[in-house]
């Protein structure tokens, strides 16, 4: 990470003891590394699909937060990834939004347009402070229509335009375009 220039990680974790650990590791202070850690919805595989009306979960959470990590307290929720839209009205999906807005927490969510509104819309002020957005147009389209949210792009291969020297140019673009605000 020094050889490359990296001050600093979003870090988390499935089971959330990953990120507590790598926070504590001697090995990250010693590297000059600061870990932002992010509670991560899922304790399993099943959790993927189940999360957002899973009240254990919003338990699960909440005794994250109260517990923090070596680096300090967590600052944001996430990853997460809804599969169908309507699941951001699931009961927990809308708890913890608020939950987020709150204690005034980043939301790192791979999730489409609509998926977006919902959540949104499960805020007390209307508003998330980050996605992770499938593609740079994508990204570019939702900082247009949100320009208090911030971004980046997440397409990593998976996109055909997005690989090798061109994925580089993308997340530095859509770094900048999160900056620009």
């Amino acid at each position: 990470m020094q050889r490359n220039g990296v001050r600093a990680i979003v870090a988390n974790s499935r089971p959330n003891e990953g990120t507590r650990s790598l926070a504590q590791s001697p090995g990250t202070r010693q590297a000059g590394v600061t870990v932002v850690p992010f509670v991560r919805l899922y304790r399993n595989r099943a959790d993927y699909t189940s999360w957002f009306r899973d009240e254990s979960i919003f338990d699960m959470v909440q005794a994250e937060l109260a517990r923090g990590t070596a680096a300090g307290p967590y600052r944001g929720l996430g990853e997460f990834h809804l599969y169908e839209s309507a699941n951001a009205n699931g009961a927990v999906a809308r708890k913890l939004m608020a939950l987020s807005e709150e204690k005034e927490l980043a939301v790192l969510a791979h999730v489409d347009d609509a998926a977006i509104d919902l959540l949104m819309a499960n805020t007390p002020s209307n508003r998330i402070r980050h996605l992770d957005q499938p593609t740079l147009a994508v990204l570019r389209r939702n900082h247009e229509r949100l320009p208090h949210v911030a971004g980046r792009s997440s397409a990593r291969g998976r996109a055909p335009h997005c690989v090798g020297q061109r994925r580089s140019a993308v997340r530095r673009e859509a770094a900048l375009t999160s900056q620009k605000r």
